[in-house]
């Protein structure tokens, strides 16, 4: 929203890809980091949404120039690609926890829930770049 809908200048606006366009960690960041990270961004998408219009159109100057030849998209739609993207994502960690412990549908994924181990997270994020082929 910062940069794709009110045209705020980021620097790296795809920061927490690597030089092959895939999402990473950085060795040194921690969870606890990565999460507050997470917080601090739906917080301020929070606060842009709500100022503006369902039908407000992004603003030039991030992600959309003068001379773009694609229609400036709504809020509406931004939020609408954002779900689409959450949902996508979601589908993909839910059949990478089936391909584990093979439960299929809602009743099995919460017996299998209750199986899981529930020791404490690790305090350092692995870095997932090095996991792509």
């Amino acid at each position: 929203m910062r940069w794709g809908f009110i045209a705020e200048q980021i620097a790296a606006p795809r920061g927490d890809q690597d030089e092959a366009g895939r999402g990473h960690v950085r060795p040194d960041e921690t969870l606890r980091e990565r999460i507050a990270a997470v917080h601090a961004v739906g917080e301020r998408t929070r606060t842009i949404v709500s100022e503006a219009e369902l039908s407000d159109l992004a603003a030039v100057g991030g992600r959309f120039s003068e001379s773009d030849s694609r229609p400036r998209p709504s809020v509406a739609c931004i939020l609408i690609h954002v779900l689409q993207e959450h949902a996508q994502h979601a589908g993909h960690l839910d059949i990478a926890r089936e391909l584990n412990d093979g439960a299929a549908g809602e009743k099995a994924r919460q017996q299998a829930v209750r199986r899981w181990p529930r020791k404490a997270l690790p305090e350092r994020s692995p870095s997932l770049s090095s996991s792509h082929a």
